[in-house]
């Protein structure tokens, strides 16, 4: 699988406006200091992405209206004709990440490696028998991680899909195949697992 870059902020912000514009999608990333509470970290990564927005599409922050609705999809609606955009974040201890999509749905989804983790009660209720399975089957040492990958790759989905989190059923299996959404993993540092998932607009009217 190949890996998507992930453009640290704002060290490397001409880059990601640069896989913006080119690629239609973009992955950011602050790192946050460790202890803060979860409100200054989201308050920073909105400060991060109404900076980047305004960057990449030459506008005012007035101009920027993140919609945070509960219970709905996360977007972004910009005024600016003939641009669609979503956003997906997720947080970490010590790391956030954002990815922009411009014309794709987007989802994201990070997840620190935990190796003193009991995840096989929690792969089996919501990634299902079989992916559970497959995680034992690996060396011990390296099964946290491929577990780290495999829920990020879930949530990107749910959230690229704006579905909830749900225990595993042939039903969810086959709605997740049916929208064919596209799974890119994140480069990221160590310690650290990553995922997003993408799809454009008239896929998403068609299911």
């Amino acid at each position: 699988m190949t890996r998507l870059a992930v453009y640290s902020w704002p060290e490397s912000k001409d880059l990601a406006m640069h896989e913006l514009a080119t690629q239609g999608v973009t992955v950011i990333s602050l790192e946050t200091p460790k202890g803060v509470s979860r409100e200054i970290v989201r308050n920073d990564t909105r400060a991060m992405l109404s900076d980047f927005l305004c960057r990449a599409y030459a506008c005012t922050p007035e101009k920027i209206t993140l919609l945070r609705e509960p219970g709905k999809r996360p977007g972004l609606s910009l005024s600016i004709p003939g641009h669609q955009i979503t956003i997906s974040l997720s947080h970490e201890q010590g790391l956030s990440v954002a990815a922009i999509g411009d014309g794709l749905w987007v989802g994201v989804d990070l997840l620190l490696v935990d190796p003193e983790l009991e995840w096989q009660t929690v792969a089996e209720l919501y990634l299902g028998k079989q992916r559970t399975l497959e995680i034992a089957k690996i060396p011990q040492p390296l099964q946290a991680s491929c577990f780290a990958r495999q829920w990020a790759t879930l949530e990107a989905q749910l959230k690229c899909l704006g579905h909830p989190l749900s225990e595993w059923s042939s039903q969810r299996e086959h709605s997740h195949a049916a929208a064919a959404c596209y799974i890119q993993e994140l480069n990221l540092a160590s310690g650290y697992a990553g995922m997003i998932a993408t799809r454009g607009y008239r896929q998403q009217a068609s299911v």
